[in-house]
């Protein structure tokens, strides 16, 4: 059987030096076509593949810009919820008082401004530092003035914020939507009456010891057994040195 013409054809490269020699080679045209159509086809993937990693670094940057502007609305939101609830009479916290943006946790303002209810008073709050032991020793006051009906339970934390962040106690923070301090994990005042004195102590590791000349704040948040927030009181932390 006769090959067909087709099958027959190749290229062929020939070298000639100036003396007359020459050397050359020849492949089927075949081989050359498939060749050619393997790096086509390595071409046509390396294309697709870079068009795909710069789709996918613009999708990523128009992702990032779009959150870091819903950061900084729900943040705009937050603080205008803030001043909104801060004049209420009711002492209750802003979290209570207006609805959250979904996915937005409440912490108490930490500003000098003081939360006060009808129903509980704080007299005398005070927040020691004691160097030498690394120590928080908290002491305040819980007065429920007349008319009173019956014993009542209360939960109360510090919040210890300063340069160096903020040191919850006791460990109280949540870490959903909603109010980022369960109430029902701070320390308990069970049967409360008329009045009692509430003392405490907490280790603080080097917390306050980081903020190095910076001032150091304790806030106390006296809360009901609904978990609305009753008092806030700010008190700027006493250092005592050791001898």
């Amino acid at each position: 059987m006769a090959a067909h013409p087709e099958d027959n054809k190749s290229w062929q490269i020939l070298v000639i030096r100036r003396n007359g020699s020459w050397f050359g080679f020849r492949t089927p045209l075949e081989s050359l076509r498939r060749v050619a159509n393997y790096f086509s086809l390595v071409f046509v993937i390396a294309v697709v593949g870079t068009a795909g990693w710069l789709l996918s670094r613009w999708q990523m940057h128009r992702l990032d810009r779009q959150l870091s502007f819903e950061r900084l609305e729900a943040r705009s939101q937050i603080e205008a919820l803030r001043r909104g609830a801060g004049g209420s009479a009711s002492g209750a916290s802003p979290a209570r008082s207006v609805s959250a943006p979904e996915g937005v946790a409440w912490l108490p303002g930490l500003d000098a401004v003081e939360a006060t209810s009808p129903a509980i008073t704080a007299k005398d709050f005070s927040a020691v530092y004691e160097a030498g032991r690394n120590e928080l020793a908290v002491k305040f006051e819980l007065i429920r003035p007349a008319p009173i009906s019956g014993p009542a339970r209360y939960y109360w934390a510090v919040l210890l914020h300063g340069s160096p962040g903020v040191l919850v106690l006791p460990p109280a923070l949540s870490s959903q939507a909603g109010e980022v301090l369960v109430y029902h994990r701070a320390q308990v005042v069970e049967d409360l009456r008329t009045r009692k004195d509430i003392t405490a102590r907490f280790q603080v590791g080097g917390f306050v010891e980081a903020a190095r000349a910076e001032p150091v704040f304790a806030t106390l948040l006296v809360y009901d057994e609904k978990g609305s927030l009753l008092v806030k009181r700010r008190s700027e932390l006493a250092v005592k040195r050791s001898p």
